[in-house]
């Protein structure tokens, strides 16, 4: 009776969302003025135009879509027992992108971190690794400000300060706080490898930037290993995934984004 009552709990959540309510019901009221009602034809064009803009939106808020977009987008994350057998190995340095850390919302002693917070625990995990077998990379924090309000704040001073608290060396860790979006990572970052002499790297970041991130870099000639970290895919029970979520919107919305992105750097010959 327990696992009823807590299988039906999970069910009923999603259907008394905001987002299921407010999706749902001006949907069902669309149509049923659609079926029922005599409108004129520009009125009518109006009303199926704004049923269609909303079935849209549903199916972009639905976690089993998301989802699918995700897959076929994302890289897949890297097992970090396979980078033994990289011809790099081993590497002269870990190269982390931005995007962990609000330089918007950071102030002082408080340090705001977002949901890709995973690259920089991925990038510290991998320098103890490393270390414990006696090499000791040299960790490049790449990151300024993506925000054209905020470009007096970097976020690679946030970066180090938290690679700092996880126990990564100071003397270890380079930043480069100059940088405003993907390109200028790889550029800016290509500068401190040269003039530090290093060759074999591994770039850290999250699997749904990993496709964009990594052209960038090869059109560059930095010579790296990728490291995909960070999932977008949500664990939704089956009737769940069909239901809208605030959370899959988001995701669709990022996917998009990164697609965007990724022919618009195309255009440009950024990669």
């Amino acid at each position: 009776m327990q696992t009823l009552l807590f299988r039906f709990s999970k069910l009923i959540n999603p259907l008394l969302s905001p987002a299921t309510i407010g999706l749902l019901v001006p949907i069902i009221a669309l149509a049923a003025v659609l079926k029922t009602a005599r409108l004129a034809g520009k009125t009518r064009a109006l009303a199926a135009g704004a049923l269609a803009l909303l079935c849209g939106l549903y199916a972009a808020s639905l976690p089993a879509v998301s989802n699918a977009l995700v897959r076929a987008w994302e890289a897949p994350r890297t097992d970090p027992a396979s980078l033994s057998e990289s011809s790099s190995y081993p590497f002269e340095a870990i190269v982390v992108l931005g995007g962990s850390v609000s330089v918007e919302l950071s102030e002082g002693w408080h340090i705001e971190t977002g949901r890709t917070m995973e690259r920089l625990t991925a990038a510290a995990r991998l320098y103890h690794a490393f270390a414990r077998e006696g090499h000791e990379p040299l960790v490049i924090a790449t990151g300024g400000s993506g925000n054209p309000d905020y470009q007096t704040r970097a976020e690679a001073p946030l970066m180090r300060a938290m690679l700092e608290l996880m126990g990564v060396p100071p003397e270890a860790v380079r930043i480069e706080g100059a940088s405003r979006n993907t390109y200028e990572n790889a550029l800016y970052t290509k500068e401190i490898l040269s003039d530090s002499g290093l060759e074999r790297c591994l770039l850290v970041t999250s699997a749904l930037h990993m496709r964009r991130s990594r052209a960038v870099f090869e059109k560059q000639g930095i010579g790296f290993e990728p490291f995909a970290v960070d999932t977008n895919l949500m664990a939704v029970p089956f009737p769940n995934a069909f239901f809208p979520d605030t959370e899959a919107l988001d995701n669709t919305y990022r996917v998009f984004r990164e697609v965007a992105g990724f022919v618009a750097y195309r255009l440009m010959g950024r990669l």
